[in-house]
């Protein structure tokens, strides 16, 4: 999904759709995320599931983690919820902290971005936590990118398969996430025994 945003970036470049991502924190966090990735540099901004297998002697200890959702947007007296798939703060919080030209970031692009997931807050929370255990929830972000990017690119999409159909529903109708708010998820993670 963060190739597919990052897909919507060189698209708009294409077709003379000029928005300034670096200066817009629901885009930002993207590319920030898929520069990473791409460049093979902070871990590539693992998951819990690749740090868990990376940093413990065996999978099947379990582990201390705090995983960070951010709740749907209240409509109608309702929130909805989103998916989870956590990604390492810590991977993020190393990339966004590296110089400009390391991470194609511009200056001021850590704070909006921190700002943007009022990152102090579940920090500040984590307790006993280590700051590299803490993991924040990716889809309401991809979520809110999509939102953002829907009226600007409704006329370049064309969905086929099942699942392009159901993101660019919720693109164009969905309500996103609210990501100052946050839901904080104390987790004992370990992987299942093998034989």
């Amino acid at each position: 999904m963060v190739n597919a945003i990052h897909n919507f970036y060189d698209a708009m470049q294409k077709e003379g759709i000029n928005i300034d991502w670096y200066s817009i924190p629901e885009l930002c966090i993207m590319l920030a995320i898929r520069n990473a990735r791409h460049h093979n540099q902070s871990n590539r901004i693992r998951s819990i599931y690749n740090y868990h297998l990376q940093n413990l002697v065996e999978p099947t200890i379990k582990a201390d983690y705090l995983l960070v959702d951010f709740p749907g947007k209240l409509v109608d007296g309702k929130r909805g919820g989103f998916f989870k798939f956590h990604i390492s703060w810590d991977d993020i919080e190393n990339f966004i902290s590296l110089p400009r030209d390391q991470s194609r970031l511009r200056s001021g692009s850590r704070e909006m971005i921190r700002n943007y997931l009022n990152a102090d807050n579940f920090e500040m929370k984590s307790e006993d936590i280590p700051k590299e255990r803490i993991f924040i929830n990716v889809v309401p972000l991809i979520i809110n990118a999509g939102i953002y990017l829907s009226p600007f690119i409704d006329n370049l999409i064309f969905p086929k398969s099942t699942e392009s159909k159901v993101f660019y529903r919720i693109f164009k109708e969905g309500n996103g996430a609210l990501t100052v708010e946050h839901e904080l998820i104390p987790a004992y993670f370990s992987f299942p025994p093998y034989e």
